[in-house]
């Protein structure tokens, strides 16, 4: 968790959690998801491009449907993953760019 300096305000940003098979405990794994907003890129004929991997608390990598620009709109949901925060005008993207969603 994490607060501002100075304030009661606390904000869980991820978990860390062990699964596994034997009850030895000897073959477990850990696993590790951050809590972030989700960003969806929907092109134009309704394909939906959402994050495949996070990049810490700010960035998710997408993969787009082709090697050509896309047109589309992107969507902003919170950290439920259920919940439209906004709609962004068109746009048209590629394979490479960085955006930034204010």
């Amino acid at each position: 968790m994490r607060g501002s300096e100075g304030s009661a305000e606390r904000k869980l940003l991820g978990v860390l959690y062990g699964a596994g098979p034997a009850a030895s405990l000897d073959c477990n794994r850990l696993y590790a998801r951050w809590l972030q907003k989700r960003a969806v890129f929907v092109t134009e004929d309704g394909v939906r491009c959402a994050g495949m991997h996070s990049l810490g608390l700010d960035r998710q990598l997408l993969r787009l449907p082709a090697e050509k620009p896309v047109s589309g709109r992107w969507e902003l949901y919170s950290e439920d993953g259920g919940t439209l925060l906004g709609v962004s005008r068109p746009q048209t993207v590629s394979r490479g760019q960085s955006w930034r969603l204010r």
